[in-house]
This record gives C-alpha cells, sequence and structure tokens, in this order.
C-alpha cells in the first residue's frame, strides 16, 4: 500500500492538566493512499454524511513519535486558518 499525508501544524502552547503538562498541536490535512480504508470507506454512506470525528486515547505512545520523525518544511504560501489549508493542500 503506498500512503501520503500532508499536515499543517499550529503547535499551541503546554497546558497544566489534572496529570500534568499536555501538549497540545491543532493539525489538518489530508490522508491519500492507493487503497481503501475500510472503517473510514463505510462513513461515505454513513450517519455522519462524509463528516466524523476520530478521537482515541492511549498509553501507549504511536501517533506522536511518528508525526516526530516526520520531515518539517515551511509552506509554500500563507495559509491563514485550517479552512484554508483544506481548501489549499494541493499548492501547500
Amino acid at each position: 500500500m503506498r500512503e501520503s499525508i500532508k499536515i499543517v501544524v499550529w503547535p499551541r502552547g503546554p497546558q497544566e492538566g489534572p496529570d500534568g503538562k499536555n501538549y497540545r498541536y491543532v493539525v489538518v490535512g489530508m490522508v491519500v493512499t492507493d487503497q481503501p480504508l475500510p472503517n473510514l470507506e463505510a462513513l461515505l454512506n454513513g450517519p455522519g454524511i462524509g463528516e466524523t470525528v476520530i478521537e482515541h486515547t492511549t498509553q501507549v505512545a504511536q501517533l506522536g513519535p511518528l508525526l516526530d520523525t516526520l520531515p518539517l518544511r515551511s509552506p509554500n504560501v500563507v495559509l491563514g486558518d485550517a479552512t484554508n489549508v483544506l481548501l489549499s493542500l494541493k499548492r501547500i
């Protein structure tokens, strides 16, 4: 399977939570694959009409370390907010 991910990240400062500091990052992007992702494909005809929240909490480090290993670069255009990002992913 070939996969590609393009995301824009807005880091936010850490905040104190009940269990210590929480580091927050606003992430907007798109994943492209050459094969369908069955659980996500099922959403196309589901009750969310294309809008679904994916939420997961784990004690095992998975997503954060993966994102931390991907190459970073500045965007090709000024992005502004999440709406502009989604509309400009091809140009970024």
